[in-house]
């Protein structure tokens, strides 16, 4: 609890002066400081901080008002709390100043519940731009799935030409700076791909534990976007999506209802043909061996795949069962009598609700 005191004392402090800026933003602190006081009432015996919040709010009112009206300002905002929290395991509460707002950052625990899943039901998600997230699955009869990524990619692609028409008013040696508007765009569009991302990885954690699988794997590239090599617009809209914060979420979500996360090293899998069972090297920086590969992608952006006898699937699918057959060798040794085309159907898309 005393960490949690001193963190939010040097936040505040940190504020504090910035008085003029207080003075412009006085009904923005004044919900800021209610959540906060409230949140410590409700959960006293968790955070004994009221006292000490009350001296830093009349420091700061002391600073805005002057000593003669400190005291009566203090009290008004104090009687206006009537701001709560639903959560009931509060660990530490955290005022983080940001570009022009504050984040409130509570922090409290939540006990595992372990689903009815089964560890040798695996899936694999391949990550990418148009489609967020492909989930295949070792057993017959899964239908793989797709997650729509146009959302972001859309999103991102207005922010980046909205950026770069206010840098254009700039006069051209002041374009390095950043203006109040690009802050609250930018504040915005962080918001927007936050919460976006937090409802799909929700989604899909649901839709596996409907399924009962137990073990995920997640396919990741060490230093893949730093250098990313798939030309300029590519690049950009691939660099723009926080993958690594998606399989953070993914991660702690299936966590909490006893679902284990591997990531898996993918270099390779969307050339090898899965329907062909090519082998899948792993990439190395000094290696010169050119590797050869039964099928190719194909069509429009490259969406789609076609093996070494002519059958057209979809690229992302390919991708992730590879992953998964990197990860699992013997995933599929008990493919059946239909072989492993048996596996690759016709994806369909998850619904994500936002």
């Amino acid at each position: 609890m005393a960490k949690a005191t001193t963190t939010i004392k040097q936040v505040l402090h940190y504020q504090d002066a910035h008085a003029a800026w207080f003075a412009a933003n006085q009904v923005l602190f004044n919900q800021v400081a209610a959540f906060y006081f409230e949140v410590i009432q409700a959960h006293e015996h968790v955070l004994d901080l009221s006292a000490d919040f009350v001296s830093i709010l009349y420091s700061f009112c002391a600073r805005l008002y002057g000593q003669r009206r400190a005291k009566r300002k203090t009290e008004k905002i104090v009687q206006d709390l009537n701001v709560k929290t639903e959560h009931k395991a509060i660990h530490q509460v955290r005022i983080v100043p940001r570009n022009g707002h504050y984040v409130v950052e509570v922090v409290y625990s939540k006990k595992p519940v372990q689903a009815q899943v089964d560890l040798s039901f695996c899936v694999a998600i391949d990550l990418g731009v148009t489609n967020l997230a492909a989930i295949t699955a070792n057993r017959v009869g899964f239908i793989p799935r797709l997650v729509n990524g146009r959302t972001l990619k859309a999103r991102n692609q207005w922010y980046n030409k909205r950026m770069k028409e206010l840098k254009l008013c700039l006069p051209k040696e002041d374009r390095e700076r950043v203006t109040k508007q690009m802050e609250q765009i930018t504040n915005k569009r962080n918001r927007q791909v936050n919460h976006y991302l937090h409802a799909a990885s929700k989604a899909i954690i649901d839709f596996l534990v409907k399924e009962g699988v137990g073990t995920i794997i997640v396919g990741k590239n060490p230093l893949w976007k730093q250098e990313a090599g798939m030309g300029k617009r590519n690049n950009q809209n691939f660099i723009a999506i926080p993958h690594a914060r998606f399989i953070d979420m993914l991660t702690y979500k299936a966590e909490l209802v006893g679902i284990q996360v591997e990531v898996q090293e993918e270099s390779y899998t969307s050339k090898a043909s899965f329907l062909d069972l090519d082998p899948i090297p792993t990439y190395k920086p000094n290696d010169e061996e050119e590797h050869i590969f039964s099928g190719k992608r194909m069509g429009r952006r490259n969406r789609l795949y076609r093996t070494k006898d002519g059958k057209i699937i979809c690229a992302d699918v390919n991708g992730s069962y590879n992953i998964l057959r990197k990860s699992k060798p013997d995933a599929f040794v008990n493919a059946g009598a239909k072989g492993i085309a048996a596996y690759v159907v016709q994806p369909l898309r998850l619904a994500i609700t936002v």
